[in-house]
């Protein structure tokens, strides 16, 4: 049975009666406020932290993914960039050569 604000109230009435108040405080201060049904149990956070794990794992992986795709790109479209910057040196020296032999 949970303890409602009420019984609390009673409870510590009750106490400060018994033990004084100053010490039916540091009992009630050192009490749970909430229910015993909510507290969490090591089993509880063990699962909580099992799934975050693998969680965080996932998303760590689709963020690994994303980088390494966008690094291929990057590096596919400076590839691309650089072969036909130098057939166009190619193709300019050449011009250039035939040109100089034609005169």
């Amino acid at each position: 049975m949970d303890a409602t604000g009420q019984d609390r109230a009673e409870l510590i009435a009750r106490l400060s009666e018994v033990l004084g108040p100053k010490h039916a405080a540091t009992l009630m201060e050192n009490l749970h406020p909430q229910p015993w049904s909510e507290l969490a149990t090591k089993a509880d956070l063990t699962n909580g932290i099992d799934g975050l794990e693998e969680r965080l794992d996932l998303r760590f992986a689709a963020q690994t993914a994303q980088l390494e795709a966008l690094v291929r790109e990057r590096i596919d479209a400076q590839t691309k960039l650089l072969v036909f910057s130098l057939i166009g040196a190619v193709m300019t020296t050449a011009g250039i050569a035939i040109g100089s032999a034609a005169l």
